[in-house]
């Protein structure tokens, strides 16, 4: 704590706390993050309340004023005086502590306060941002309690917004490195804020996340104080995939594809990185993938494509990954089965669904494209394709020799992970026979519960996290 030294008619050298002593406090018992620190906190500011009003009181006997609050420097010396940073610090220990509602009751002091007049920092306000986002993307919550969290974030950055001035008074002398330019400062804290409320959109999983994030970039892209960057496009891109609409996320991606070729974003350098990178693809791709559409397969492939291109012209950051590939045999997999899957009737040059699996299954394990450790095959791959083995082909031999082939190639590549386990169950359904042969045995076919009881080599470069190697564990959705 830090020391005041005040001198009256009757006590000298008094030790006591100030404002800085009483920050520093809350702000410990908001770090244990314990579900007490948010009523511990509020008592300490009580505390401090009741000492600013014996303060003020002793000061106006003594000097025959009334003490300043609005202009501290004005007074003849200071007193403790509850301030932005100790509301904006209580707030913080409120919204911090684990216990159920707490950023609802942050929320209700914090409007309490902004009623009364107070000021509060910039850092309360990410805080509860942070702390609704996560409530978003909370999968154990129901959708409804998803929904709401979201909008509140929502409604605590518009109010940020509305309270931008008064943080900027409080804020602004302790701001280091922006001093020639304090609007640039400003501009990326308060992009940061929105991109928290849309990214909560995007995890929100609702169907309503696409049209409520897109609004909010809507309006940053008109707000002279907000500047959209790449997380915001991206953010926007992967809540239309959430709310399993591509068409919407790829007119977000095209949208800012045009703006960029017709030189809107090339005179602002921080608007120069809008410009969709790979994630951007690869996010739309994933939508296609996870979509009711027919095409959805045809889709992900052409923009895989699109990607492909790209870096091969040079533009480094469309580089694919792992994941844009794994997603096109995804689509395809969880497509309807084509009416022809043979490899040889392509006289049109429109692959189906199987073909296109296939062809992006080849092109993985070959590295045809150079992309190095990035195409490094993993067991979501493998698993993927017996998938579309299962979903694209008839019972029998044709289709044992390719469930063979596939799980040969994730035995070879160290990935027989609990997902490659379960789609193979799946795939061999009551054949087995084929599934005794395939894992080496009776026993394993019938009772495996752990990967760990298969050869090393098949599982040596398989996640240890449980969900991979648990084959009883409720984890076999390879759709992603």
């Amino acid at each position: 704590s830090n020391n005041n030294t005040t001198n009256d008619s009757t006590t000298t050298n008094i030790i006591k706390p100030n404002n800085r002593s009483f920050t520093h406090v809350i702000r410990a018992q908001g770090n244990t993050k314990l579900s007490g620190a948010g009523d511990r906190a509020e008592r300490i500011l009580r505390s401090m309340e009741e000492m600013h009003k014996r303060e003020k009181e002793l000061y106006k006997i003594k000097f025959g004023e009334e003490y300043d609050v609005n202009e501290p420097w004005m007074n003849k010396h200071n007193i403790v005086t509850p301030d932005g940073r100790v509301y904006s610090a209580v707030i913080e220990a409120i919204c911090y502590s684990d216990r159920r509602g707490s950023c609802d009751r942050a929320g209700a002091v914090m409007r309490k306060l902004l009623g009364r007049g107070s000021k509060l920092d910039m850092r309360v306000y990410i805080t509860l941002l942070l702390g609704y986002s996560r409530l978003a993307g909370t999968y154990s919550s129901n959708p409804r309690a998803r929904f709401e969290a979201a909008g509140k974030a929502e409604e605590v950055a518009l109010m940020l917004l509305d309270e931008y001035d008064s943080i900027c008074d409080i804020e602004n002398e302790d701001i280091e490195g922006y001093e020639e330019n304090i609007e640039d400062y400003w501009k990326k804290q308060l992009t940061i804020a929105f991109n928290i409320v849309v990214n909560a959109w995007a995890r929100s999983d609702v169907i309503e996340a696409g049209i409520r994030a897109d609004s909010l970039w809507q309006r940053m892209l008109s707000e002279p104080m907000l500047q959209p960057d790449k997380i915001t496009m991206n953010a926007t891109i992967k809540s239309w995939a959430r709310a399993f609409d591509p068409v919407k996320a790829e007119e977000t991606l095209n949208f800012v594809l045009d703006l960029y070729e017709e030189g809107h974003l090339e005179d602002n350098d921080n608007n120069v990185s809008m410009k969709p990178d790979a994630i951007s693809y690869s996010t739309v791709i994933t939508a296609w993938a996870k979509s009711n559409h027919s095409d959805k397969t045809a889709n992900a492939r052409r923009l895989l494509d699109t990607m492909l291109q790209k870096h091969e012209e040079g533009e480094d950051n469309m580089k694919p990954n792992i994941i844009s590939f794994t997603a096109v045999i995804n689509a395809a997999g969880y497509s309807p089965k084509d009416d022809n899957n043979n490899p040889e009737d392509d006289a049109f040059g429109v692959k189906d669904s199987y073909n296109i699996a296939m062809e992006t299954y080849e092109e993985i394990l070959n590295d045809t494209y150079q992309l190095g450790g990035r195409l490094a095959p993993d067991s979501f791959v493998f698993a993927a394709m017996l998938k579309v083995i299962q979903t694209h082909t008839l019972k029998g031999e044709d289709r044992y020799i390719m469930i063979q082939r596939i799980f040969d190639d994730a035995c070879a590549a160290g990935q027989v992970s609990s997902l490659v386990i379960k789609q193979l169950r799946s795939v061999c359904g009551d054949d087995k026979i084929l599934l005794a042969r395939l894992l080496g045995g009776q026993e394993l076919a019938e009772h495996l519960s752990t990967i760990y009881k298969l050869p090393h080599e098949w599982i040596k470069n398989v996640p240890k996290q449980a969900k991979f190697c648990n084959v009883d564990n409720n984890n076999d959705n390879t759709n992603y």
